[in-house]
C-alpha cells in the first residue's frame, strides 16, 4: 500500500464537489450490492455531478435532514458515495449496517458553511475509529487502545497539523482538509485522483434517515 501525504490530495481544494459533501468508501463493494441495503425513497437513474447538485438544492427551502441524496460510483476494487451538502454516509443510521460481517465503511464529512467535519471508521456495524480534522491529533478516539495508536500515527504520517483551532492558520497549517483525504487512503487503500470525478456518472438515489 502507498504511503500518501496531504500534498497528494491538496488538488481537492479546487473541486466543487469538495466544497460542502460527505464523501465515502466501500472496499471491496459494488454499488449494486449496498443499493439494495439503504432505506431508499426516490430513485433518479444514473446522472451526473451537477445534477446531484441541481436535485439536492432545487427544493432547499423545503430540505428535510431526514432525507438525503446521495450518489454512488464504482471505482476499482471499491464504491464510492458523494454528497452535496449531505450527510447520509456519515450517519451510524447508513453507516452501521453497511459495515456488518467485517465489512468497512470510512466516511468523511465536510461543511464550508459552518466549517463542521469529521471522519468516522465503521466496521461490524458499529464506529470503531473517529476524529476531527481541526481538532489537535491527540483528540482522535477509537474503541481500542491499539486502533487508537494507529490513528493518531496514520494521522501524523499524513500531515496533520497539531494545533488546537487557531485563529488563523500559518500557510504551513492549512492542508488538514487535503489530509483527511489521505488518511481515508491509508485506512482503505483506495486512492482517488482527479480523473475519477471528471466524467463520472453517479447511481442517484434519496435515503431516509429513520428517527
Amino acid at each position: 500500500m502507498a504511503e500518501p501525504t496531504y500534498e497528494d490530495y491538496l488538488w481537492t481544494a479546487g473541486r466543487g464537489e469538495f466544497s460542502s459533501f460527505c464523501l465515502t468508501y466501500y472496499p471491496g463493494r459494488r454499488v449494486t450490492n449496498i443499493v439494495p441495503e439503504l432505506p431508499i425513497i426516490e430513485e433518479y437513474g444514473v446522472i451526473d455531478y451537477n445534477e446531484i447538485v441541481d436535485l439536492t438544492y432545487v427544493q432547499y427551502e423545503e430540505w428535510d435532514p431526514a432525507n438525503q441524496l446521495v450518489g454512488l460510483i464504482d471505482h476499482g476494487n471499491a464504491a464510492i458515495m458523494l454528497e452535496a451538502n449531505g450527510f447520509a454516509g456519515s450517519d451510524p443510521r447508513i453507516a452501521a449496517p453497511l459495515s456488518v460481517n467485517g465489512q468497512q465503511v470510512v466516511s468523511y464529512h465536510y461543511s464550508d458553511g459552518n466549517v463542521s467535519n469529521s471522519l468516522s471508521e465503521f466496521s461490524d456495524g458499529r464506529m470503531i475509529r473517529h476524529m476531527y480534522p481541526e481538532d489537535r491529533v491527540d483528540d482522535a478516539w477509537a474503541d481500542t487502545a491499539e486502533r487508537l495508536a494507529s490513528l493518531i500515527s496514520m494521522m501524523i504520517k499524513v500531515g496533520f497539523d497539531e494545533l488546537t483551532r487557531p485563529t488563523e492558520y500559518p500557510a504551513k497549517h492549512r492542508h488538514n482538509r487535503a489530509a483527511t483525504f489521505a488518511l481515508m487512503e491509508r485506512l482503505t487503500g483506495i486512492v482517488v485522483e482527479p480523473s475519477v470525478f471528471d466524467l463520472a456518472r453517479y447511481t442517484a438515489v434519496r435515503v431516509h434517515l429513520a428517527s
